[in-house]
C-alpha cells in the first residue's frame, strides 16, 4: 500500500520529531497512485510504524486526524448532503437528475440506511420525478440492506393505489420477486405473482423464472414444474432455457434426476435447443439417474454445434461452460 509523509510530525516527550506517520487511502485501486491525494477522497485513515507518545509521557498519541473533504461527483455530493450531512434540503434535491437520485437510492441502501432510500423515493414519487427506475432501485436498495421482503412489497403496494407519475410494469415486478430469493420466501413469492395477475399489471418471463428459480433452490420440484406450466401456457409468453436450467437445478436440490427426462422433453417440445450450460446439466442429470444413452445424445449434439461454431471462427458457448 502506497503511503506519503507529512511535514509536520507529532513532537514526542522528548521534544523532537517522532516518527513520521503513514498515511493509507483507504478504497482506491493501487495503479492510482499519483491520484491518492486528490480532493475526491472520502475516508483517510493514518498510522505509524512507531507511534509517537504524549508529551505527558503516556500512553501513544492519538493519530492525527483528518476532514474529508466533500466527493466531487453528483452521486458522492447527494450521498454525502444524505448520510454523512444529516441533512435533506430539498432546494439542493430538487436541481439533481433523476438518473442520479435513482442510483442514490441503491447506493443509501448499499450503505445500510434504507430508511434514507425510502425517504428519497417517496420525496421523489410525490413531486412527480420518480419512474419505474427509481422503484427497481429502491428494490435493490432494500435487497442490499438486507431487508426482509415485506418492506418492498409495503413499497410496491403503495405505489399501486397512491399518486405515482408511472405504472409499474414487469420490470419492476420482476425487482420485487427477486427479493424474495436471499430468504427462500417461496410462499410469499407466489403471493405476489398472483397478486400480480389480480391487479392486471405486465408479467414477463424472468418474473417467472425468479419465482422458479426459489422453488428450485428448494428443492420443490412440483412447484417448478407447475410454474413452467403455467408459463409456457401464458398467452404472450414462452420458457426459456433459463427456465429450463432452473428446472435441472431443481432437480439437483432434491436428487430427483429420474426427471431429467421431462426436463428435457418440455426443452424440446418449446421449440428449444440446450446451450452449453443445459446441455452439461443435461449430461450430468442422465449421468446420475443411469441413462448413458441420453447422456451419449445430448453430447453429440453439442459437439456438432461446437464444430459447426469451429469452423466459423466461434467456440458455440463451450468455453463459457467449461
Amino acid at each position: 500500500m502506497a503511503s506519503v509523509s507529512l511535514r509536520n510530525a507529532p513532537v514526542t516527550a522528548s521534544g523532537g520529531r517522532g516518527a513520521v506517520p503513514v498515511v493509507r487511502i483507504i478504497g482506491l485501486p493501487p495503479q492510482r497512485a499519483k491520484e491518492r491525494l486528490r480532493p475526491s477522497v472520502w475516508v483517510v485513515a493514518s498510522s505509524s510504524s512507531s507511534p509517537s507518545t504524549s508529551a505527558s509521557g503516556g500512553s501513544p498519541a492519538s493519530p492525527p486526524q483528518f476532514g474529508t473533504p466533500a466527493p466531487t461527483s453528483r452521486q458522492g455530493r447527494i450521498v454525502h448532503h444524505l448520510l454523512d450531512l444529516g441533512q435533506f434540503d430539498e432546494s439542493f434535491l430538487e436541481h439533481q437528475p433523476v438518473n442520479v437520485l435513482n442510483f442514490c437510492i441503491r447506493i443509501l441502501g448499499k450503505h445500510r440506511r434504507p430508511d434514507l432510500s425510502e425517504q428519497l423515493f417517496h420525496w421523489m414519487r410525490l413531486r412527480g420525478m420518480a419512474n419505474e427506475h427509481s422503484l427497481v432501485k429502491l428494490f435493490e436498495g432494500l435487497e442490499e440492506a438486507r431487508c426482509p421482503p415485506s418492506r418492498a412489497v409495503r413499497a410496491w403496494r403503495n405505489v399501486c393505489r397512491m399518486q405515482c407519475p408511472f405504472t409499474p410494469s414487469y420490470k419492476s415486478t420482476a425487482s420485487l420477486l427477486k427479493t424474495f430469493r436471499p430468504s427462500r420466501d417461496l410462499s410469499g413469492a407466489l403471493r405476489i405473482l398472483r397478486e400480480v395477475k389480480l391487479r392486471k399489471l405486465p408479467l414477463n418471463e424472468y418474473s417467472y423464472n425468479t419465482v422458479i428459480r426459489i422453488a428450485a433452490d428448494l428443492g420443490d420440484v412440483e412447484t417448478a414444474f407447475a410454474l413452467e406450466e403455467e408459463l409456457r401456457t401464458s398467452d404472450g409468453l414462452q420458457t426459456d432455457l433459463r427456465t429450463y436450467s432452473s428446472l435441472m437445478h431443481a432437480l439437483s436440490a432434491s436428487q430427483k434426476w429420474s426427471q431429467t427426462r421431462n426436463v428435457e422433453a418440455l426443452l424440446r417440445s418449446s421449440g428449444l435447443r440446450p446451450d452449453a450450460t443445459l446441455s452439461l446439466q443435461l449430461i450430468s442429470g442422465y449421468a446420475r439417474c443411469g441413462w448413458p444413452a441420453g447422456a451419449e445424445a445430448v453430447m453429440d449434439e453439442l459437439m456438432d454445434d461446437y464444430s459447426k461454431y469451429a469452423k466459423t471462427g466461434g467456440d458455440g458457448g463451450l468455453a463459457r461452460a467449461g
